[in-house]
């Protein structure tokens, strides 16, 4: 690649942040958003900050909490720590992940060969409604987003390094981004499925072992930190309704139905 090249991709990358900067903070609101799960978030962060552990300090008995792994009440606590009951840094964190994901993307994809689609991707991206809306406010959706794209980004140098002593680093750092985004969103061990496979295609039978029992680990060590019981989002995943206990839970077909996008979550057949 020649300097010139590098120097107009190095632009782009750099127009897109200030672009992904610019809407993020059109979009930017102080207050928490009245929707979602930014203050249980915050609560979390605060009981971890506090050394009381991933407990539900809002709740009269402060129980363990069930329904989020750790991963993004740990960041939210490192800040409690810095600095106690400052929202606006917190929104200001999920914020930098933002702008860092839409550069992130478009360096994946000029990786792959596909720098101007990449360029399109990312200025979809900054301007998607849906992606602004979790720009700034305190939920893992961003977060799990940076972190994958990190993921898979270090993880295509370390294809593209190949039996370079380089592409060990890469591969180890491919491994804590994934990991890491399996600590924030538990849907990131599909991400590590998926680069499992692409290894065992790829007959770095090694690595994919290393990769799989590492994600195995980390979905065991959630578990050890949330402690025995059930896991609350998977007991929500049975409700007829997310938000109403009472009118029951899917049976079995219904549960499958769901899964394969045909049941909502206001559905109408409970089991018996």
């Amino acid at each position: 690649m020649n300097l010139a090249g590098l120097r107009r991709e190095h632009a782009v990358a750099l127009g897109l942040g200030f672009l992904a900067l610019t809407m993020g903070l059109a979009f930017y609101e102080p207050e928490l958003a009245p929707w979602g799960d930014n203050a249980q978030f915050i609560v979390l962060a605060k009981a971890l900050a506090s050394g009381q552990g991933l407990r539900e300090m809002n709740q009269p008995d402060r129980p363990v909490h069930r329904k989020y792994p750790a991963g993004f009440p740990l960041m939210l606590a490192a800040v409690e720590r810095i600095k106690p009951d400052a929202i606006p840094v917190m929104k200001g964190l999920v914020l930098g992940m933002f702008v860092l994901s839409a550069v992130l993307a478009y360096w994946l994809l000029l990786l792959w060969g596909c720098g101007r689609l990449g360029a399109l991707v990312a200025v979809l991206f900054c301007t998607s409604q849906l992606a602004l809306q979790f720009a700034s406010e305190v939920m893992s959706e961003t977060p799990y987003l940076c972190f994958s794209l990190v993921g898979l980004l270090l993880f295509e140098k370390q294809e593209q390094a190949g039996d370079h002593p380089a592409g060990r680093w890469f591969f180890v750092g491919a491994v804590l981004a994934t990991l890491w985004s399996i600590m924030v969103r538990s849907v990131g061990l599909t991400l590590a499925g998926a680069l499992c496979l692409r290894l065992a295609v790829k007959r770095r039978f090694g690595r994919a072992l290393i990769l799989g029992v590492s994600a195995a680990t980390t979905m065991f060590t959630q578990r050890l930190i949330r402690g025995p019981g059930p896991d609350d989002y998977m007991q929500a995943y049975r409700l007829v309704d997310f938000y109403d206990a009472a009118k029951g839970t899917l049976s079995a077909a219904g549960i499958l139905r769901r899964a394969l996008g045909r049941e909502s979550a206001s559905a109408s057949t409970a089991s018996t």
